[in-house]
């Protein structure tokens, strides 16, 4: 996990093969470890980075808020590179959508 110069620390991904070693919680282990980190390191804030989209059920989000529930939503935010290009890719997944093939 990331560390920045203001003290914070970052979770961008964790991965764990929950399934197969259900009695170790690797997901829990490998979120841990950066808590456990910014604790002994007297780090600000530790960032999920994100919980999805609210009010829409999530498994992620449940597993997150279960390590605390003090949440701040700081929006969504999109840089577009290539207005033609987003604007086509744009109309067709909507198309596709609609015959649910998305």
């Amino acid at each position: 996990a990331p560390v920045t110069s203001g003290r914070n620390i970052y979770e961008w991904y964790v991965f764990g093969l929950d399934e197969q070693y259900k009695k170790k919680y690797p997901s829990v282990l490998a979120t841990w470890a950066p808590i456990d980190y910014a604790l002994e390191n007297e780090l600000k804030h530790f960032d999920f980075m994100g919980l999805g989209t609210p009010l829409r059920p999530y498994g992620v989000r449940d597993f997150k808020l279960h390590f605390g529930k003090n949440t701040t939503n700081p929006g969504r935010f999109s840089k577009i590179n290539n207005k033609a290009l987003y604007f086509v890719t744009e109309i067709s997944y909507n198309i596709l959508r609609l015959f649910n093939k998305v």
